[in-house]
């Protein structure tokens, strides 16, 4: 017979022999079980194949049931096994495949041809069938996939008990694998890739009870399979990535057999590569998230294997760490597993850690400083080597892997190079094609000043900024410019792999202090944003903090200086010492005017600590310029040169203490030392009226805002009370001084006051009336018509031109509307639905900021919410198609509270109409904050309606994925990304907890 037939027939075999009913029940009904039914059909169709001859080789085994099961669940115990007689019949047709397929590859010239795909996915079906009957039930329990997760038809197993049959059945399989596998190319790439794992454990289950002869061909068999493969089945097989419902560990014996290979594999060249190829495939992109995870394969990595020395192994296993973190694409990936590995073979073998990463990390640093123009030099990259690149490059994935209480082995080592590289993160701040190389230097500056000593950051920085003269001098001759493109240049490997485009030149004429200082404070500014906004303000606190120390020493060293030096001669020699000293007080003034103008511009909230610390740093400056101030009048000094300087500390310290004020709580430990620092003014104030005379006139000024500042502290009741406050001669004019805070008790004088032609008066008074209404004050607010009349009073405030104004009567309007929602609530829908005022800018900006309040209120009446949502869904929809970016990013915000509160409920009924507002927005406007809000409107609606996703978004939700999905992969805007990232998590955990419930 020509072999194409007997191909044929042996296709219609294997599909005979894995076509099991789906109804077992009535089909099995005269049988004993779902293999006997199988072993039947199998051996009606070989009789009436060209295989019918060899059913002599076959011994008379009689066929029972291998699945039965008693109510209990145990399996019933009966004599004989059909499984075996399965095996041998599979056993004998795949040996009379492989031999075709051999006979059809001598006679054809294309291998990959002999079979057909259809015909290979039948064939992978057949030796899943036989592997269940074949090879599981004579593997040990837990060896290897189990049969539940093979099978729909099997969830049980009787293990083999005869020792004799257990090899057999394990020989058979391996030959059948190798046989099958060596005959054909193709039909070997789907076998090593859906059974190898089957292959390890029958080998290493035959190689446990004592039979090696296959051991030779085994090893043989492993060395030509891909390695990121082998991993993979490996890691599998141990138990890393289970694919048990509960996952049991495998026996002792095999952990051991299967770890020693893993051992032996990561010892190979470049196998750590494929070891985290292995992980991708294994875990996804979520295994590189998973801390516990991570932490467990760093504990595994960082064991020194039995089978090789340690120096040797932790050099190799870092050597290809760092190979792999100068890639992009695995930088990022491996980050947090490379700090885990480094942390804890920090503990175990530090000095190879030093040798193979620290030197390598710090040593292009020192080189470049030490050696200066004797370094080599490129046209493009100036004296910016590849060494370096890789350093910065390396060190910020590393630190960016960083746990937060992790400590940074040889610290002191990085630290060297910190102020280095602070002059060069100072000089690229500005720079646009420099910003990727600015940031990663201020992330490695600022976790090195983290690890240093996290509780005295301000400190450390201070001490990088304040670089010894020597230092100082030897960085100002270090430039930094972009990557300088020759005409003509060969591309080597090195230079395409570089990931600054930084050109590093050595200048003849150094940099001045003053620029220098600048280039650190621009650092510093960068250093701050890479913490988040906690602990960004605590370490700009913390660091004028240890400013304003460093400058009380450097003062108190000062004066005792003059005091010393006042009766000896005019010419003073000038020391190391002093020059240092001077040179520093200059340099901490500059640095200390720099952070406060930082202070002032960071828009952020500060922590009751870091406001009291603020306290703190002003009552310094002003106790050490009373010193100053005390030591002038006493000893009838004149240092005119130096209370110029003071004159600006005083403003700094003026200007720290009315930002305190402004941003203070209601706290009464802030209120406390804001007395105390009152006090200090006083006193402060009192000298220099004394001294006026020896001070210059900068100090006039200074006075002035001293005592218009004290004022301040008494109209707000914050005056010390042992003391008197020193107020300036003439009244200070503002109209808040002429409020009269006493009626703030009684609703009708405080109703009287909004008449008052002075804005910052009525702005005043609105929000007093909010605060009430917040509080529910009954005794404030008598009776209904005191709630009328309110809301008629601040109506009137609505549209006024003044922002303080109009903003304060908007925030009182929603707290009326929120306590009393009948009526005021659908007075107020009906003011925001039905405009008819102007449509200039300012009037619309107003009814935004309505759309906003009455948005907000729907939202905290929770339920009850829906029912506004017709009247004022439209009405934001116009509002998003107004020129004004502000009013459309306003617009889709207050949509996104009310669908929020809505709760995946009312809005379904319009669902497209929004989702075309979104698309359209997302699509065609060019604002980003627009953008920002749309997205976030749409990640809104998604979890408004998250236990009901598929309801509402039914026909839409395939195309919500996909503009999300591009958003987070192609928009420029980083909000926005991440907010399309957040979508998709929401759509992805939506769908889970819908597939939770069926």
């Amino acid at each position: 017979m020509e072999n194409s037939k007997c191909l044929e027939e042996i296709f219609k075999l294997l599909e005979v022999a894995t076509s099991v009913p789906s109804n077992s029940e009535r089909k099995f009904k005269n049988t004993e079980g779902p293999v006997d039914y199988l072993v039947e059909e199998l051996e009606k169709s070989i009789a009436k194949t060209f295989l019918h001859s060899r059913f002599d080789e076959i011994s008379e085994i009689g066929n029972v049931a291998s699945t039965s099961k008693t109510t209990d669940g145990a399996a019933v115990l009966v004599k004989g096994d059909s499984r075996v007689q399965y095996s041998k019949l599979m056993t004998i047709i795949f040996s009379e495949l492989s031999e075709l397929i051999k006979g059809s590859a001598s006679e054809s010239n294309d291998e990959s041809s002999i079979i057909s795909m259809q015909q290979t996915l039948l064939l992978t079906k057949s030796l899943e069938f036989f592997i269940i009957m074949c090879l599981l039930p004579a593997l040990d329990p837990d060896v290897g996939i189990p049969v539940e997760k093979r099978s729909s038809f099997i969830k049980y197993w009787k293990p083999f008990e005869c020792e004799l049959l257990r090899k057999s059945q394990l020989e058979c399989t391996i030959q059948i694998f190798q046989s099958l596998s060596n005959a054909n190319p193709t039909i070997r790439t789907h076998i090593i890739g859906r059974f190898l794992s089957d292959f390890i454990a029958a080998n290493e289950q035959l190689l446990f009870i004592g039979c090696a002869d296959h051991h030779q061909s085994y090893e043989q068999f492993l060395s030509n399979v891909p390695k990121a493969l082998l991993f993979k089945e490996l890691l599998s097989l141990l138990g890393m990535f289970t694919v048990r419902a509960q996952p049991k560990q495998a026996p002792a014996w095999f952990q051991k057999a299967i770890s020693i290979r893993l051992s032996r594999l990561l010892l190979s060249e470049d196998s750590l590569s494929c070891l985290f190829v292995a992980f991708d495939d294994l875990g996804g992109a979520s295994f590189w998230e998973n801390s516990a995870a991570l932490h467990n394969v760093a504990v595994l990595l960082s064991k020194k294997p039995s089978v090789s020395k340690a120096p040797a192994y932790y050099r190799q296993l870092l050597k290809q760490f760092l190979a792999l973190l100068k890639i992009p694409t695995w930088s990022e990936k491996i980050s947090k597993l490379f700090a885990s590995v480094v942390e804890l073979i920090s503990k175990k073998a530090s000095n190879d850690l030093h040798f193979q990463v620290i030197d390598k990390l710090a040593s292009p640093w020192d080189i470049c400083l030490e050696r200066g123009k004797l370094n080599p030099f490129s046209i493009g990259y100036g004296f910016w080597n590849s060494y370096m690149d890789d350093s910065l490059w390396i060190l910020k994935t590393w630190f960016k892997g960083l746990y937060r209480q992790s400590e940074i082995p040889c610290i002191e080592r990085f630290e060297k190079f910190c102020p280095f590289l602070m002059h060069l993160c100072g000089q690229s701040s500005n720079v646009k094609d420099l910003e990727a190389f600015a940031n990663d230097s201020a992330l490695v500056i600022g976790t090195i000043v983290r690890g240093i000593n996290s509780d005295r950051m301000g400190n450390t920085l201070l001490k990088m900024i304040l670089t010894p003269e020597t230092g100082n001098r030897l960085y100002s001759f270090f430039k930094v410019d972009v990557y300088k493109k020759p005409l003509i240049q060969e591309i080597s490997k090195e230079e395409n792999s570089r990931k600054y485009n930084l050109h590093l030149e050595i200048v003849n004429e150094p940099f001045s202090e003053i620029e220098m200082l600048d280039y650190k404070v621009y650092a510093v500014d960068l250093i701050l944003k890479q913490f988040d906004r906690e602990e960004s303000s605590a370490l700009l606190v913390d660091l004028l903090s240890a400013c304003v120390y460093e400058w009380r020493s450097i003062e108190s060293e000062q004066l005792q200086s003059v005091v010393d030096n006042e009766y000896q001669p005019f010419i003073v020699e000038l020391g190391k010492e002093r020059i240092d000293r001077e040179r520093n007080h200059l340099s901490v003034q500059y640095v200390l005017s720099a952070l406060t103008e930082q202070l002032i511009d960071l828009k952020m909230e500060f922590s009751n600590v870091s406001l009291l610390k603020l306290l703190e740093v002003a009552e310094l400056m002003f106790s050490s310029m009373l010193r100053k101030l005390n030591h002038v009048l006493s000893m009838d000094l004149s240092i005119e040169a130096d209370l110029e300087v003071d004159a600006k500390s005083s403003e700094l310290a003026l200007g720290i203490v009315s930002g305190v004020l402004l941003m203070a709580k209601d706290s009464t430990e802030i209120m406390d030392r804001l007395k105390l620092v009152s006090f200090r003014l006083q006193e402060f104030c009192r000298l220099m009226e004394k001294a006026a005379e020896k001070l210059p006139s900068a100090f006039r000024t200074t006075l002035e805002n001293c005592q218009q500042l004290l004022a301040l502290f008494s109209d707000l009741s914050l005056s010390a009370e042992d003391s008197k406050p020193i107020l300036h001669p003439f009244e200070i004019p503002s109209p808040i001084n002429k409020f009269d805070r006493k009626s703030l008790s009684n609703l009708s004088d405080l109703l009287k006051e909004l008449e008052s032609p002075d804005e910052p008066i009525r702005g005043h008074v609105l929000i007093e009336i909010g605060k009430e209404l917040r509080k529910r004050n009954s005794k404030f607010f008598k009776s209904s018509v005191d709630f009328d009349l309110v809301y008629e009073r601040i109506l009137a405030q609505v549209q006024d031109p003044d922002t303080y104004v109009f903003l304060a009567a908007i925030n009182a309007l929603a707290e009326l509307a929120y306590w009393k929602t009948d009526p005021f609530l659908e007075k107020m829908l009906d003011y925001f639905v039905k405009w008819h005022s102007s449509e200039e800018p300012q009037s619309l900006m107003v009814r935004t900021k309505i759309g906003e309040a009455v948005a907000k209120v729907c939202n905290r009446l929770g339920d009850f919410s829906p029912l506004y949502f017709d009247r004022l869904a439209p009405t934001f929809l116009l509002l998003v198609k107004e020129s004004d970016e502000m009013i459309r990013a306003s617009a889709l915000s207050s949509l996104s509270d009310l669908i929020l509160a809505c709760r995946g409920r009312r809005y379904d009924r319009i669902v497209n109409e929004l989702l075309l507002c979104i698309s359209q927005v997302i699509t065609t406007d060019k604002s980003p904050l627009v953008r920002r809000a749309a997205v976030h409107f749409l990640r809104c609606m998604l979890s408004s309606a998250h236990d009901v996703l598929f309801e509402v978004f039914m026909d839409s939700l395939r195309d919500i994925n996909r503009q999300l999905r591009r958003l987070w992969e192609y928009d420029q805007d980083d909000v926005v990304r991440l907010q399309a990232e957040l979508a998709l998590i929401e759509i992805k955990e939506a769908i889970k907890t819908s597939l939770d419930k069926i």
